[in-house]
């Protein structure tokens, strides 16, 4: 379980390119782990694109 505020990273998201290099950019800028838990940035990368 994450325990970062998503919203954080919604507003890193919104109003982006949506393909899969954008992405990857932000995904690569974010602590996963606080936000997300136990994921691995690839697999965010994956469940986003």
């Amino acid at each position: 379980v994450g325990l970062g505020d998503n919203s954080d990273v919604e507003k890193k998201v919104v109003e982006q390119k949506y393909d899969k290099a954008s992405l990857a950019k932000i995904v690569s800028q974010i602590d996963v782990k606080k936000y997300f838990g136990a994921i691995e940035p690839e697999e965010l990368l994956t469940l986003l694109y």
